[in-house]
């Protein structure tokens, strides 16, 4: 079974969850990536992000990918969250918005599906600065939904 869709499920099985490291792989670790909240119908994510000192390009703010990544890792947690058992969710279009400038630091990133269909997902996505109330960027996806790999 898809790991962060075991993390997901065991996440949403507590009445109040505690913060929950995301170490499903490397680049979750390197972004720093933690789950604050999660619900279904539609599924919803708030994800808290510290991206490492990697993701710094020579302007020093983060890099465009490492935002990209982190508001897709939203959307793809709430697409497996309302993903059927079984059925895991792959990204099939992904568009981005940057917003402005992102420095180092502390990042809130607000995933949800707006649609589930039998075959495809839309979700989007807003990254937040820990301290701002506007968002650094926002995107929209199409998540293709695909049976479970082992």
């Amino acid at each position: 079974m898809n790991p962060d869709k075991i993390l997901l499920a065991d996440f949403l099985r507590q009445s109040n969850p505690p913060p929950t490291p995301v170490r499903s792989n490397a680049l979750a670790i390197e972004l720093g990536t933690t789950l604050l909240q999660a619900s279904s119908t539609p599924g919803r994510v708030v994800m808290h992000c510290r991206p490492s000192a990697l993701f710094v390009q020579g302007a020093g703010v983060l890099q465009g990918g490492a935002l990209a990544a982190m508001l897709d890792f939203a959307m793809s947690f709430a697409g497996l969250i309302d993903a059927p058992a079984g059925k895991a969710v792959t990204t099939t279009m992904l568009n981005v918005a940057f917003l402005r400038a992102a420095p180092r630091g502390d990042y809130r990133v607000v995933g949800e599906i707006e649609r589930l269909g039998r075959n495809v997902a839309f979700a989007h996505a807003r990254l937040f600065a820990d301290d701002g109330a506007d968002p650094v960027a926002s995107a929209t996806s199409a998540m293709l939904i695909v049976a479970e790999r082992d």
